[in-house]
């Protein structure tokens, strides 16, 4: 299971959750851009793409976000985890292009495999196609998971 400090309390009856928050800026056909906040000017960067540990690579928790059909997306975490237990996004910015409406996580990706579990994130719009997130969309997600098996 991942090898991190995490803040110990939560009021829930699942064992272990853990909430990871990532920030995506989507560019022209739905290139995704991971963000790194920044806490000294409250804003984002990119995040880093190469490091020599899994932990220098990506943001807080999420390794990396590759496009890998319209509005299909794999993300693949830094550490492996037991279970997916959801994602859901905010979109943080509501003067591009609207966005799908749905987002749909596909939880039997591999979350336990070494240097990084990770799964499928579906954009969908009202027809339930796949579609890219408009150019200039920046959407915050919130991935829930679990990092233990004891019940």
């Amino acid at each position: 299971m991942s090898n991190r400090y995490w803040d110990q309390f939560q009021f829930t009856m699942e064992r272990r959750v853990i909430n990871l928050y990532a920030q995506v800026s989507f560019g022209a056909s739905g290139a995704p851009t991971l963000g790194s906040w920044q806490i000294a000017s409250r804003s984002y960067t990119a995040a880093p793409t190469t490091g020599s540990s899994p932990a220098q690579v990506g943001a807080r928790g999420v390794k990396t976000i590759v496009r890998t059909a319209p509005g299909t997306y794999t993300i693949t975490l830094q550490d492996n985890y037991f279970r997916f237990l959801g994602c859901s996004p905010s979109f943080q910015n509501s003067g591009a292009a609207a966005a799908p409406l749905t987002i749909t996580p596909s939880p039997d990706a591999n979350l336990s495999t070494a240097g990084g579990g990770s799964f499928q994130l579906i954009f969908l719009n009202t027809a339930g196609t796949a579609t890219d997130p408009a150019n200039g969309e920046k959407v915050i997600l919130n991935i829930q998971l679990q990092d233990s098996s004891t019940p």
